[in-house]
């Protein structure tokens, strides 16, 4: 209507001014013409860029793509153009702003918007960069993740290897130097509209909506609506990483309802089957209930690195040998994939959310059970030889009950042989050191780092190859050494018969087998308790869950366990209801006969393996109330 009302001034001025009305409004119209087309070209080049900049990711990520035929690449090069056109909608809508604010001058106009399209593309290029060098080891598209972490940029740039920075100042160039290209002819021969063309850049700026908020229906664009495979990298490969990380911004910090499955009563219902405790019995593992506490955090020790051989040789020599005389769990599941949920699942047997990180929301930690809440009487110190304040962990210490926490401030000068601190062999050197001084009972933890990327060791590599999983399997060896030869040493104290020690990884990793982060055998990791106060030396294939730990050693130490709503113990003979863990975004769900990960992007299974019946309806259950919990803490 407003088109044909300017149609309709525009002929009328004319007409009233003695002027050709025919010849000027054919005029007029050109110039709309024109317009139109300088703002669909606009949006088409940007079209063409985000092209460029996925196929930019599928090269980048060779590893990966590799595994895909080229008709499923272009499925989700088809599927991504959807939500790409989402967000260049957004930058037409600003582009349209621009010119409806700057159309009465029209030389800083055009200056003033192709300053503000470079600016664009800054962020633009930034954003593909960062995702085409993080995917490999995060598994999925950037989001609001990365915030946790640069507020530590020191810290940050310390884990980037020289290899990673070169392939992102690769990526930014190639994404910017093209970008400029194709813009630089538009923007030198634009012309700004005039005044009498703002009826129709309103009507433009309008449909701009429909674009922007993925089309007519009552849906509105998100992650999921350009997902189309159960095979998740395809997923990834057609979310665009800058509209992601715009709408996990926005939408994160919102616990919402998207994880209510059931009404709250039957939910409940079915958790409290599952979480029933008052038929486990367990066998009396420990010599004494008041043992000195050593946990042993192991960065990314995947539990298909025990026994594994790479290239002839065993990665874990020495794990292989002290497995075989220690309690020893296998089938041990992480309950997320990253540190800071390790951490919280250990100390606080609070599981993995698919989103959010508790560790980074002070509030809530206040209020989460703890180990060593439950054990009062126990002096508590903490060992990292990084920055503890990295991700929110120091503030998660002292809230769990940690008296004293030791990161790379503690250690000399000359210590520092690593770019984020020191080497693993170095803090466990200094344990060794401080153990005489410790007060006793005590609980400790050691968190190693050296098998955390960019796998800087102190050592020369045992396989030579420079390759990204050579590289971590030499990080794993030089940790396995250190860490026999520390067990060796407590092995001589007279503080070993006293001593129970829990070997445990954080999460899990990609490697042996390049796994999709998703897959249960990424989450599969090492869990061993040995010292001389564990009574039985044997394998145990039962399948448990990372945050099983602190209630089981509490209950067989006889402290206060009414806190672990979401935990079993382990040293029970009966098999584990349901083992729960977190990916971003998404769950998994393994019992003795079923392995189940649903996706909550699309909204459906895409593992379903084994013997599931009703299986489904527990993990959405254990979901939900996990979920409640989190969000009334």
């Amino acid at each position: 209507m407003s088109f044909f009302l300017a149609i309709a001034f525009s002929f009328h001025t004319n007409l009233k001014q003695n002027q050709n009305p025919f010849q000027n409004t054919l005029e007029y119209l050109t110039k709309i013409k024109l317009t139109i087309i300088r703002i669909a070209l606009y949006l088409c080049i940007w079209m063409g860029w985000l092209f460029l900049a996925r196929l930019l990711f599928v090269v980048s990520n060779y590893h990966f793509t590799a595994d895909y035929s080229s008709r499923q690449i272009s499925a989700a090069f088809w599927y991504g153009a959807y939500i790409d056109l989402s967000l260049t909608g957004y930058f037409t809508f600003f582009l349209i702003l621009l010119l409806m604010t700057s159309m009465l001058s029209s030389r800083n106009g055009v200056r003033i918007i192709a300053g503000w399209n470079m600016i664009l593309l800054c962020i633009a290029c930034i954003a593909h960069a960062v995702n085409n060098v993080l995917y490999k080891d995060w598994g999925f598209p950037l989001d609001d993740t990365i915030f946790r972490y640069i507020s530590h940029p020191g810290e940050v740039r310390n884990f980037i290897h020289f290899h990673t920075a070169l392939k992102f100042l690769a990526n930014m160039l190639i994404l910017f130097i093209t970008g400029w290209l194709m813009f630089r002819k538009l923007f030198r021969h634009f012309i700004m509209p005039g005044p009498g063309q703002l009826p129709v850049l309103v009507i433009v700026l309008a449909l701009m909506i429909i674009p922007i908020r993925g089309g007519l229906g009552l849906s509105t664009m998100r992650p999921g609506t350009v997902y189309f495979s159960e095979k998740m990298y395809l997923n990834h490969v057609a979310v665009n990483p800058l509209w992601n990380l715009m709408y996990t911004t926005i939408e994160n910090d919102k616990i919402t309802d998207s994880y209510h499955f059931f009404e709250d009563s039957e939910a409940l219902a079915t958790f409290d089957r599952l979480s029933g405790k008052a038929d486990e019995t367990s066998e009396f593992i420990f010599k004494n209930k008041n043992p000195d506490i050593l946990f042993i955090i192991l960065e990314s020790f995947s539990g298909g690195l025990i026994d594994f051989r790479y290239k002839g040789s065993f990665v874990t020599p020495g794990l292989n040998k002290l497995v075989r005389k220690s309690l020893f769990y296998p089938n041990t599941f992480a309950s997320g994939d990253r540190t800071d949920k390790g951490i919280v699942s250990i100390f606080s047997a609070y599981p993995a959310q698919p989103k959010n990180s508790v560790m980074t929301m002070h509030e809530k930690c206040e209020k989460l059970p703890s180990l060593l809440d439950s054990s009062p009487d126990y002096n508590s110190y903490f060992y990292y030889g990084g920055d503890a304040d990295f991700a929110g962990m120091e503030s998660y210490l002292y809230c769990t009950g940690f008296q004293h926490i030791l990161d790379k401030d503690a250690f000399s000068a000359e210590d520092f042989n690593a770019k984020w601190g020191v080497h693993d062999h170095v803090l466990f050197e200094k344990f060794l050191m401080d153990l005489p001084h410790l007060k006793r009972p005590f609980i400790t933890a050691l968190l190693t780092l050296s098998s955390h990327p960019p796998y800087d060791i102190p050592v020369p590599p045992y396989w030579k190859e420079t390759g990204e999983e050579a590289l971590f399997y030499n990080s794993v060896r030089y940790t396995d050494e250190s860490l026999v030869r520390l067990i060796d040493s407590l092995e001589k104290t007279h503080y070993w018969d006293n001593l129970l020690i829990c070997i445990v990884a954080d999460h899990g990793a990609r490697y042996p087998g390049n796994l999709q982060n998703h897959s249960p055998e990424k989450f599969r990791i090492p869990l061993l308790f040995t010292g001389g106060v564990i009574q039985k030396h044997t394998i145990q294939y039962k399948k448990i869950a990372q945050h099983d730990i602190a209630y089981t050693l509490a209950k067989n130490m006889n402290r206060e366990t009414s806190g672990f709503r979401f935990s079993h113990d382990i040293f029970a003979p009966k098999s584990h209801p349901g083992i729960y863990y977190a990916f971003n975004n998404g769950v998994g769900w393994i019992t003795e006969s079923c392995t189940e990960v649903y996706s909550l992007d699309l909204h459906k299974d895409i593992i379903r393996e084994g013997n599931c019946e009703n299986q489904s309806n527990n993990m959405k259950a254990f979901l939900q109330v996990l979920m409640e919990d989190f969000k009334n803490r």
